[in-house]
């Protein structure tokens, strides 16, 4: 559902997301590169003595890093479900599908709207025609080609 929504989404909140993911990917990295660090430093200095108390260090090292890894973690998960909650009425108006009335409704509607998104067959979901107060959504193709020159510019 996450790919779908990010479509809909506005840009800031995409962007918000992705800043979560990449302190993760970072975190967790630091703490890979941190334990293969300290593999070779005891590996190496095994036989040198007061030389080994490097690895100790970059144990530590790995260590902050997990501790950072499993916070970050736990605040992009919580970004996940931001976007979910802030856009997926949004995802309604883009499928032109009525919106539920209650979060019963919901998520019974979500049970049958799951096998659309995933692209395999499923229930007939009722249309709601678009009205002229709604903005019109973008082709599909449109925004991914947005998105992908603003992750490709934000790179550089």
């Amino acid at each position: 559902m996450t790919p779908h929504l990010a479509l809909v989404a506005p840009p800031e909140h995409v962007a918000y997301l992705d800043d979560q993911r990449a302190q993760l990917d970072a975190a967790v990295r630091l703490s890979l590169v941190n334990l293969l660090a300290t593999a070779l430093a005891v590996g190496f200095l095994w036989s040198d003595g007061g030389w080994l108390l490097i690895a100790l260090g970059t144990y530590a090292l790995a260590y902050l890093g997990y501790r950072g890894a499993v916070v970050v973690a736990r605040e992009y998960g919580v970004a996940l479900s931001t976007l979910v909650a802030l856009n997926r009425f949004a995802l309604y108006d883009a499928l032109h599908l009525p919106h539920p009335v209650s979060t019963a409704d919901e998520r019974t509607r979500n049970e049958d709207l799951g096998p659309l998104l995933r692209g395999s067959e499923g229930p007939s979901l009722p249309y709601q025609p678009a009205t002229a107060e709604q903005d019109p959504v973008p082709p599909w193709w449109f925004v991914l080609a947005r998105n992908g020159l603003k992750a490709a510019l934000r790179r550089r």
